[in-house]
């Protein structure tokens, strides 16, 4: 189910059986074109729906479902590496696999002893570096989010960016954080 909303008034102005690009490309052209040509931005949660049908539109994504996005690249780095250096799944007794939480929590809510864990991570189970890569990718795009000023979020878009550059984290991380980093509405 997709629900489509005026954010300015509050008004739900159609609920869309569905979140395919089909069902809400149906009810989109159930509007007059005048109407579909007011449309500035849109919020969405990651679908590429609206997307494929108004193409030229300014996208605002949501924080929730980006820092979901890169916990879940984070993990994926975790298992990777795993599988890589290990030839198996992680298991208890690894540091990363036990760790595993601190590595998609928020960085700064950590207290000393949690960072202090977490650093025992990178150091005995990150052989390559590319899991503490890819979690200080998602740290930096985190800044980027919390940002409130139009300044604040030009300088953590620069540094997300140049975080990018120094960091050989999997290409999905990258093409995440850089579609935030490279979102209209912070030039």
């Amino acid at each position: 189910m997709t629900t489509i909303l005026n954010l300015d008034r509050g008004q739900v102005l159609g609920v869309v059986d569905g979140r395919d690009h089909k069902s809400v490309g149906d009810w989109l052209f159930a509007r007059p074109l005048q109407w579909r040509l007011g449309v500035q931005v849109v919020a969405i949660d990651l679908s590429a729906a609206f997307r494929m049908w108004l193409p030229r539109i300014a996208v605002a994504v949501d924080h929730f479902h980006l820092v979901s996005l890169a916990n879940q690249v984070v993990t994926e780095a975790r298992q990777n590496l795993s599988q890589q250096v290990k030839g198996r799944r992680g298991r208890s007794i690894d540091m990363a696999w036990a760790h595993r939480m601190l590595l998609v929590r928020a960085g700064e809510t950590l207290p000393d002893t949690a960072a202090h864990r977490l650093e025992a991570v990178f150091d005995a189970d990150d052989a390559t570096g590319k899991v503490q890569a890819v979690w200080k990718v998602k740290e930096q795009l985190r800044i980027l989010l919390r940002t409130i000023s139009l300044v604040e979020a030009a300088a953590a878009k620069d540094e997300l960016r140049s975080s990018l550059r120094r960091q050989d984290g999997p290409r999905r991380t990258s093409s995440t954080a850089r579609s935030a980093a490279g979102g209209r509405r912070l030039r």
